[in-house]
C-alpha cells in the first residue's frame, strides 16, 4: 500500500482502520476493501482520508481501542514540535464501529520538544506523553495541568497503560522494561528485553515487547510473598539488620564467597551499595560467621579460628585475633550493664544511665567454635575510644563442638549449646567458671535434656528456649534449670531467634525451606503459629527479622537473599485508610475546582481513582504487598484472642481490600524467536 511520499514513522489501529503517520507531515486513514473480503482474497486497504493539519513530522499516534467516546476524541497525533492534534471519528448510526469520516477537533501544545509516545487514559481524564527530553508527563486533556512526571534514564520506545492497577509500562532503547505505579510514584519492578526494542503493548494481562528478531511475552504474577536478590555466589552465613532507622545501610549480609555486602532497603526493592571482599590468603581463611555490632563496626569468624573486626564504612580490617583453633561457628552481640565499683573484665566506659550513676552499659561479643571453646570480648573501648579490645577465652568448655552461644544480660553469664546435646552456663565475672549444666538425654525415658545437638538458644527473661536436632524445642527456667515445656516439631530445626517486640514471639526455620513465627501456648504446651512461609526450592542457611518493617530476610545455600513480608493485612488496612484520607479526598476537590476552567471540548469526568495534584511532588502511601496462596497462613481463634493482626490468604472473593497497584511481581517469559520473520 503506497500513499505517503516519505517514510512511515508510526502506526495505530482503530477498529478496522489502519492509521499511518509519516515524515511528510500527513496522517493517512486506511479502510479495508470489503469486496476483496467477500471473495476470500488477501485483505487489502485503501486510503479514504488524509489529515493535513500537522505542523511537523508525525512522531506519535494514538487511537482509541474502544467505541466512540464523545468529545474526548479517538485519534491523537503527536509531532516533532511537541504539538498534539486531536480528531473525532464519525460512524454510521446503526453501526458506530463502521467509520465514515474523521474530523479535526483541536490542537494543543504539549511539550517543548518532539513527542515520542502518547496515550489517552479514557475514563481518567488524563493523557500520558513522552518526548525526546526523556520526560514522562501525566496531564489533563488540555496539557496545562501536570499531575505527575518523572524522567527516564534513556529514550522510551514504547508504552502502554494497565488500567486495573493504574500502572504505566514502558520499554527503553536498551531493552529495559519498567513498571511505574501512578498512585505511589514508585517503580517496583523492571526487567530487560532483548536489544533493539521497537514497541510495547499490554493486552489480556500480558506485556508484549517486539524487537528486530523476536517478540517476548511477559506475565506479571502479583501478590507473591517474597522477592529474591542474588549478589552472593555462595551460602549466606550471616544477616544483620542495622537498628538505626535513618541509616542508609539498613542490611548487612555475609557469605561463604568471602564477601560482606551492605544493602540499601527501600519500599519495593533493595540494592547493594557497598561490597567488602575478604581475602582468604595468608593466615586468614574463609568466612563462617558474621554479626554487626555498632557504629559501622562488624565482626566475622573464620574457619581457621580467627576473628576479624571490620570498619564497614571504610571497607577495611581494624583488628584480627586468633581466638580459637577451629571454625568459628556462632557470634552473638549483646550489652551488659556493669557496676564500676565491682571488678570485671569489662571497661567502665559505655552508655551512661543518668538514673543509675554507678552503672555502665558495655558492648559484649561472644563467640563459639568447633574446638569446644568460647570467647568473650569487651568492645566498648574499641568502638568508642579506639583502644584494643579485651578478650577472654574458655577452652574445653565442651567435649565437642559448641554450635550456639548467647549472653544472659540479667546476671552476666554466657550460655552455650553443644553438639553433644548439653547446655552449660558460665559466669563472666568469675573467670568464666561453669555455674550450671543441663545434661543431654542419654535414654529415651530421661525427662531432662536433648538427645541430639543444640542448634539454637533464645533467652526471654529468666526463661530459655533451646532448639535441637532431635526436632524438639524445650523451655527452661534459668534460675532452677528445670524443664517447663517440650514442643515436638515435624521438621528438622535449623535455627531460631527472638523477635525484639517484647511480646514473646519467636521465629524458627526448618529444613525444607519452612519458616514459622509463633508464640508459646502454655496451657497445652504447643506453638501458636502466627505466620508460616514455605518454599521447598530453597535451603535456608541464615535468617534475621526487621522489627520495624515486619520483614524476614532469609539467606539460602545458593547465595540468594529472600525478603518476605509478614504483616500484609495490617499494613494494607493502614494503606487503604491513608489513600482514602489523602488521595480520594484531594481528587474530588481538585476535580470540582477544574470544572469551571476546563475547556468546553473536554469531558466532565472526575478523578475518582487517581491522585490529582498540580504540584510535582506528592505524598505517597506506604506500598504494601499482600500474601498469596504459596504462603500458608494460619489464623485461629486463639490468635484472635491474643489481639494480634495476622496475615490471611488472599483470594478474589475476599472482602478485604488493599491498593491494587502495590503488589510485588515475578516475571514469566516466553520467547518467540523470529515469530514472523524479521519484525520492524
Amino acid at each position: 500500500m503506497f500513499s505517503h511520499s516519505k517514510p512511515v514513522t508510526c502506526l495505530a489501529f482503530h477498529f478496522d482502520l489502519i492509521i499511518s503517520g509519516s515524515s511528510d507531515m500527513t496522517v493517512k486513514i486506511w479502510k479495508p476493501d470489503k469486496e476483496r473480503k467477500k471473495l476470500n482474497l488477501v485483505p487489502w486497504f485503501t486510503c479514504f482520508k488524509t489529515l493535513n493539519e500537522c505542523d511537523a513530522w508525525v512522531s506519535a499516534l494514538w487511537a482509541s481501542p474502544e467505541e466512540l467516546s464523545g468529545d474526548q476524541g479517538e485519534i491523537v497525533v503527536g509531532t516533532m514540535k511537541g504539538t498534539c492534534f486531536v480528531y473525532k471519528t464519525v460512524g454510521e448510526l446503526r453501526d458506530r464501529k463502521s467509520i465514515t469520516d474523521v474530523k479535526f477537533m483541536y490542537k494543543l501544545k504539549l511539550r517543548d520538544k518532539g513527542i515520542t509516545n502518547i496515550l489517552m487514559l479514557q475514563g481518567s481524564n488524563m493523557m500520558v506523553s513522552t518526548g525526546f527530553d526523556n520526560e514522562v508527563k501525566f496531564t489533563d486533556y488540555s496539557g496545562k495541568t501536570v499531575f505527575s512526571r518523572f524522567v527516564s534514564d534513556e529514550r522510551i520506545c514504547g508504552m502502554d497503560w494497565n488500567s486495573e492497577f493504574e500502572e504505566l509500562i514502558t520499554v527503553a532503547e536498551s531493552g529495559k522494561v519498567n513498571v511505574y505505579q501512578y498512585r505511589t510514584g514508585e517503580s517496583p519492578v523492571s526487567f530487560h528485553f532483548i536489544k533493539e526494542p521497537s514497541c510495547l503493548s499490554f493486552a489480556s494481562g500480558r506485556i508484549l515487547v517486539s524487537g528486530r528478531n523476536a517478540v517476548q511475552s511477559f506475565i506479571i504474577e502479583r501478590n507473591i510473598p517474597h522477592r529474591e536478590h542474588k549478589d552472593h555466589a555462595d551460602s549466606i552465613i550471616g544477616i544483620s539488620v542495622n537498628p538505626k532507622r535513618t541509616a542508609t545501610a539498613r542490611l548487612i549480609t555475609a557469605g561463604a564467597d568471602n564477601k560482606i555486602l551492605v544493602w540499601e532497603v527501600s519500599k519495593f526493592d533493595m540494592r547493594c551499595i557497598d561490597q567488602i571482599k575478604c581475602d582468604p590468603k595468608g593466615g586468614k581463611t574463609d568466612l563462617t560467621s558474621f554479626v554487626y555490632i555498632d557504629e559501622g563496626i562488624a565482626c566475622s569468624g573464620h574457619d581457621s579460628g580467627l576473628l576479624t573486626l571490620w570498619n564497614l564504612e571504610k571497607g577495611k580490617e581494624l583488628f584480627i585475633v586468633q581466638l580459637h583453633e577451629n571454625t568459628v561457628c556462632d557470634l552473638f552481640k549483646g550489652t551488659l550493664v556493669t557496676d564500676r565499683k565491682r571488678p570485671s573484665i569489662f571497661s567502665p566506659r559505655g552508655t551512661f544511665d543518668r538514673n543509675q550513676k554507678d552503672k555502665r552499659e558495655c558492648v559484649v561479643l561472644v563467640s563459639s567454635s568447633f574446638d569446644g571453646s568460647f570467647g568473650v570480648c569487651d568492645l566498648t573501648k574499641f568502638i568508642y575510644e579506639n583502644q584494643q579490645p579485651i578478650f577472654k577465652v574458655k577452652h574445653n568448655a565442651h567435649n565437642r563442638e559448641i554450635l550456639c552461644v548467647i549472653l544472659n544480660q540479667l546476671n552476666g553469664s554466657v550460655i552455650t549449646g553443644g553438639n553433644d546435646g548439653t547446655i552449660r552456663f558460665w559466669s563472666i565475672d568469675n573467670d568464666l567458671q561453669q555455674i550450671g549444666e543441663i545434661k543431654a538425654k542419654r535414654k529415651d525415658n530421661d525427662s531432662k535434656g536433648h538427645k541430639h545437638a543444640i542448634v539454637a538458644l533464645v533467652l526471654d527473661g529468666h526463661f530459655l528456649y533451646s532448639a535441637s536436632d532431635d526436632q524438639t524445642i524445650a523451655l527452661w527456667n534459668v534460675l532452677t534449670l528445670e524443664k517447663l515445656i517440650t514442643i515436638n516439631c515435624s521438621d528438622i530445626i535449623l535455627g531460631m531467634r527472638q523477635l525484639e517486640d517484647n511480646d514473646g514471639k519467636l521465629i524458627t526455620w526448618y529444613k525444607g525451606g519452612k519458616i514459622d513465627i509463633w508464640q508459646l501456648n502454655a496451657e497445652d504446651s504447643t506453638q501458636n503459629i502466627l505466620f508460616t512461609y514455605e518454599n521447598k526450592k530453597i535451603d535456608i542457611t541464615y535468617l534475621n527479622y526487621d522489627n520495624e518493617k515486619n520483614e524476614i530476610f532469609a539467606g539460602d545455600s545458593s547465595g540468594k537473599i529472600l525478603r518476605i513480608k509478614t504483616n500484609y493485612n495490617e499494613l494494607n488496612h493502614e494503606a487503604d485508610k491513608y489513600v482514602e484520607e489523602n488521595f480520594r479526598k484531594d481528587s474530588a476537590v481538585q476535580a470540582e475546582k477544574k470544572k469551571e476552567t476546563r475547556p468546553k471540548l473536554m469531558p466532565s469526568a472526575t478523578f475518582s481513582s487517581l491522585l490529582v495534584t498540580t504540584t510535582e511532588n506528592s505524598s505517597t502511601p506506604n506500598p504494601i504487598s499482600k500474601d498469596d496462596t504459596s504462603s500458608s497462613l494460619n489464623n485461629s481463634q486463639q490468635m484472635a484472642n491474643a489481639n494480634i493482626t495476622h496475615p490471611q490468604v488472599s483470594n478474589s472473593n475476599s472482602n478485604s481490600h488493599s491498593p491494587r497497584n502495590t503488589s510485588k511481581f515475578k516475571i514469566s517469559i516466553n520467547l518467540f524467536d523470529e515469530l514472523f520473520g524479521e519484525l520492524t
